[in-house]
């Protein structure tokens, strides 16, 4: 077991609790004897192993933490029990976050911050980093939980770094409380690397962000908000959800803001785009909490495939044409999801996707390898011959060879579209609103004239479903 004694703040002192914790581990580990915290540890006259030697041999803060943890684990391993003392509460530092996630017997017998600041308020539950660990971070592990305290910001240009770290996750003009070491004031982010005193016990805090009264929001309070939601006291719906539930909501979206592209309403466009960007934000969020993934995975794996597949931009490869890039696109594709045959390309094509849209990507793919109809009239024939397979199954009044003779037909028809340019999913639709015009047509000439359409022959429906068709 591995003890994470947290020692506090200059002069705490060790409670007896804890120097008898101590005393009963086989191995005490000191993380640096040359923090003021140690003293204590000093004057109780502990036998301990130091990690100073670490500090030199590291070659930044990033590196440090995890040869820490390390170099503790691998004391562990040679003991039964080991207490890790650190200054500070124990939760708060980096070295144990990662300890933690390597190791599972880790207990942490918590002391006062590091962070001064939290004086002040010391009934909050807060996300707190120094400002050497935050910045090297690759995704700051405080899951955009706030109040967030950063500490130790001890000179101006430590701040300003703190300061562009910070702005990844909130607006420039975000309120926060600044304490110098002797007093407290608040100011603005973007001000944080412009105040006349730092200390080894300057600290930032950042509150909860008040949402009802903003107009203008970042992504990162897309994320917060949607902690919020998913978190403790949020919304119950919310809070519900998983994969399998809300997984059609992305495929009901993605078709609205297609519909309001063709629309041309800018705002309709606006809206539908957050409402497709929401179903990625809740899908990876879902994630975050079951251990898989989170946004930062999802983004970060987006970016590495846009790099890889335009190797024509960020490679030596050269595309001058819009086609020489797309064939560029599609090879770096067939590499890196290892489809190594044309078969696998054809099975790479999502299951679901409406029937229209798989068959003509299906088709397309196909012909790359000049498995193609040699000219539209070939096509034509095709469906010609499919029409009258059709009406063989139909004769033989079997159900299972009418669906699939129709299901030959419609193909062969995505074929035609296919060869001519056309969008058969976009051409399908247009003829269904097509219709429905038409038939709204035929509907009030039937309602205008006092009657139902169950009051009137098939003949006169007919006759003003012609007459619809030339309504422009």
């Amino acid at each position: 077991m591995i003890y994470v004694i947290g020692l506090g703040n200059e002069g705490e002192g060790l409670s007896p609790d804890k120097l008898e914790k101590i005393r009963s581990c086989g191995a005490v580990v000191v993380k640096t004897a040359l923090a003021r915290s140690y003293k204590s540890v000093v004057a109780a006259q502990v036998e301990y192993i130091t990690l100073d030697e670490i500090y030199q041999k590291s070659r930044n803060f990033d590196t440090l933490n995890s040869n820490l943890a390390d170099a503790v684990r691998k004391i562990a391993s040679r003991h039964n029990d080991v207490a890790y003392l650190v200054d500070g509460s124990g939760y708060e530092d980096a070295s144990v976050a990662i300890l933690r996630k390597k190791v599972k017997g880790v207990e942490i017998i918590p002391a006062a911050s590091k962070a001064y600041i939290l004086r002040f308020f010391p009934s909050t539950s807060y996300a707190v980093f120094s400002a050497q660990d935050f910045i090297v971070m690759d995704y700051p592990e405080f899951s955009r939980r706030l109040p967030l305290v950063i500490y130790e910001i001890d000179g101006a240009l430590l701040a300003a770094d703190v300061k562009l770290k910070l702005f990844e996750y909130f607006p420039e003009d975000t309120p926060i409380l600044f304490y110098d070491g002797e007093s407290a004031k608040e100011i603005f982010l973007f001000e944080l690397d412009r105040q006349k005193n730092y200390s080894y016990s300057s600290s930032a805090l950042i509150f909860t962000q008040d949402f009802l009264s903003r107009e203008r929001f970042s992504f990162s309070d897309l994320l917060l908000i949607m902690d919020r939601l998913r978190g403790e006291g949020g919304c119950p719906w919310d809070r519900a959800q998983n994969h399998q539930s809300i997984k059609m909501n992305a495929v009901e979206e993605a078709y609205e803001l297609v519909e309001a592209i063709d629309s041309g309403d800018s705002e309709a466009m606006m809206e539908e785009a957050g409402d497709l960007l929401l179903q990625t934000v809740f899908h990876s969020h879902i994630s975050k909490q079951e251990g898989q993934f989170d946004i930062d995975d999802v983004i970060s794996q987006l970016c590495r495939k846009l790099i890889f597949r335009h190797s024509h931009v960020f490679g030596s490869q050269k595309a001058a044409e819009a086609e020489q890039a797309l064939a560029t696109w599609e090879k770096n594709k067939s590499v890196e999801k290892g489809q190594d045959t044309y078969t696998k390309a054809l099975k790479g094509v999502a299951r679901s996707f409406p029937a229209i849209m798989r068959a003509a990507k299906v088709q397309k793919r196909a012909a790359k390898c000049g498995f193609e109809f040699q000219n539209i009239d070939d096509i034509f024939g095709k469906l010609a011959e499919e029409v009258e397979e059709l009406k063989g199954a139909i004769s033989s009044g079997d159900p299972s060879q009418i669906e699939k003779e129709v299901g030959d037909l419609l193909f062969s028809a995505v074929n035609i579209a296919r060869w001519l340019g056309v969008d058969g999913e976009l051409a399908l639709n247009a003829s269904t609103n097509k219709f429905i015009k038409r038939f709204e047509y035929m509907e009030n000439r039937i309602l205008e004239s006092g009657k139902t359409l169950f009051e009137v022959s098939l003949e006169d429906m007919e006759k003003h479903y012609q007459e619809g068709k030339d309504e422009r």
